[in-house]
């Protein structure tokens, strides 16, 4: 009805300056944690700050910080932080796991090695998640037969749903369920928005993080076959961004109208 173009056409007019506004005042909580970088307090304002910093931004505004502030217990959070994001970059071995399959038997990260690995991280309840699917379907019709596996970690909290899932979607590929809903798994990879996916080279390190639709295609294109694709700008842009958003505690794709909290 009228009402409700008026109200989305009021939104898509706003959004650009509420985002403008988020970013001038996130930059202000930036600015003041440096000009207070001798307040051990400014540690505080850097842990609710670093679900939305990559890491390189979160050591930079860290490195700024009086070497006391730094080494103070308040900052033993942040310092930990950094550690377990620096083993999860490209380029590090990622971390192993052992989990329980549809018929109860377990499947280990390392079993795989000695192939290229996509490792997908997903729920039943999440929407871009099962809309993922397909194009995972796409990339596992073309490329398993060339040396990948797929690997999909649920983090269902439901057995019976992540199962019932499994029938609907018809995934032809290795299928575990990490317990708790994934704590553990989302404390390892340092992910709080599903779906997240990765791509593991052949020793089991890290080569690719939050890959999907195109992105994917063209880095397992790229191992595979060493057909390497260009990437412009504004695409290296769009991945940062992407990134950053993975990150975030008010992140989109980790909700659901069946989740009544933030994931953690």
């Amino acid at each position: 009805n009228t009402d409700t173009e008026a109200y989305y056409k009021l939104q898509d007019e706003t959004e650009p300056l509420s985002e403008r506004f988020s970013e001038a005042v996130r930059q202000r909580q930036l600015e003041l944690i440096r000009e207070n970088r001798t307040v051990e307090s400014s540690v505080l304002n850097l842990r609710m700050m670093w679900n939305d910093m990559t890491l390189e931004e979160l050591k930079e505004v860290f490195s700024v910080l009086d070497p006391k502030v730094q080494n103070s217990p308040m900052a033993a959070e942040v310092r930990e932080e950094i550690a377990i994001r620096e083993r999860v970059r490209p380029g590090q071995p990622a971390p192993d796991f052992s989990l329980e399959t549809p018929d109860g038997s377990r499947l280990a990260l390392s079993d795989l090695r000695g192939k290229y690995v996509l490792l997908d991280f997903w729920a039943s309840w999440c929407g871009p998640c099962r809309g993922e699917i397909p194009h995972l379907k796409e990339a596992y019709a073309k490329y398993a037969e060339q040396g990948v596996a797929f690997f999909s970690v649920s983090i269902d909290k439901s057995d019976a749903a992540w199962k019932k899932a499994l029938v609907e979607e018809n995934m032809p590929w290795e299928q575990v369920c990490a317990p708790q809903a994934g704590k553990d798994v989302m404390k390892q990879y340092q992910f709080t928005g599903i779906p997240h996916i990765l791509v593991l080279d052949k020793e089991g390190r890290i080569v690719g993080k939050n890959l999907r639709g195109k992105a994917l295609m063209d880095k397992l294109e790229e191992l595979v076959n060493g057909n390497k694709q260009k990437k412009n700008d504004e695409c290296n842009v769009f991945h940062v961004l992407i990134d950053i958003f993975s990150r975030s505690k008010y992140n989109l794709f980790a909700s659901n109208s069946q989740t009544k909290s933030r994931l953690k």
